[in-house]
């Protein structure tokens, strides 16, 4: 399976989506973005909302829904980071992260790795 075939959806569609997803998230985060940096807060309910919302998946590697480009990666990294750049910089260090199997492992044990993610995910 194809990133353009992923989930059934054309790559365009795809996209789409995950924008929108990354707009409604960012629209979220932004409310408690600045209370919550001057307190020094972790953003453990910011990054629970990642998760519901599947924003952490959005780019690992190509599988049943998901397998999204890295264009589209980070245009929502852009998205989140506009809202609250905290919780931005922790999607975009988790998506170099999930594709640090195909940087610097063999096919087989990349995609043993991006498997376990997902599950986690």
């Amino acid at each position: 399976m194809t990133p353009s075939t992923a989930g059934g959806r054309s790559a365009d569609e795809r996209r789409g989506a995950i924008l929108r997803t990354a707009r409604a998230v960012a629209d979220d985060l932004a409310a408690d973005a600045i209370p919550g940096d001057q307190v020094g807060r972790p953003p453990t309910d910011e990054t629970a909302r990642l998760r519901e919302a599947g924003l952490p998946a959005a780019l690992t590697p190509p599988g049943p829904g998901r397998g999204a480009d890295w264009r589209t990666g980070c245009a929502v990294i852009r998205e989140i980071a506009a809202a609250d750049s905290s919780v931005g910089d922790v999607l975009a260090r988790h998506y170099v992260h999930a594709w640090s199997g195909r940087f610097y492992a063999g096919h087989h044990l990349a995609t043993a790795l991006e498997e376990e993610s997902v599950r986690g995910q």
